[in-house]
This record gives C-alpha cells, structure tokens and sequence, in this order.
C-alpha cells in the first residue's frame, strides 16, 4: 500500500479537531500533540470511533461527515490538546 495514501485522512482528522479549538477560542491549551494510530471500530451513522495507538485504545468522536470514505484499518492521525477553560457552547454539549 502506498504510504501516502492516508494523507487525505489525515488532514482531514487534523483539520476537524483543529476548527473547533480555533471557532471556539480556547485559551490555555496545554499537551498539544498528534496521535497516530490505526482504526479498529467506526460508526459512519455516530461519528463515533476507535482509534489503536502504540499508549492506548482512544475513543473519539466527530461529525459524521468528517469520517466519510474512511474504514477500519485505515491509518491516520489527530491532533489534540487539553484546555482548562471550556466554552459555554461546548459545555452544554457534554451534560451528563
């Protein structure tokens, strides 16, 4: 398999996890990083999926739009980061 074959996917998981940092301006960010890694599990439907890296199994999700054309096996990468300050608009998301 050609090993430039998942730079599409990457730059996509790249540009979806870094859009709503920016659109959100979090403030604060600390232990920025990429992770790389292998799917194991995707819903299409949810957004939801597994990604195995080399540290641990991470669990993620996006909107489903942004996992279009990607399966399991696919190797790919995202970047993230960890902010203490949490916007009002991604608050209200994540109430349990």
């Amino acid at each position: 398999m050609n090993r430039f074959a998942s730079l599409p996917a990457v730059a996509l998981f790249l540009t979806t996890l870094a859009a709503p940092a920016f659109a959100h301006g979090l403030k604060g960010e600390m232990g920025e990083h990429v992770m790389s890694g292998t799917i194991s599990k995707i819903d299409h439907q949810t957004g939801m999926l597994t990604l195995d890296t080399d540290a641990a199994p991470l669990s993620l999700h996006f909107p489903p739009s942004a996992l279009k054309g990607m399966k399991e096996g696919d190797k790919v990468a995202v970047e993230m980061s960890i902010s203490r300050h949490v916007p009002a608009s991604a608050a209200s998301h994540h109430k349990h």
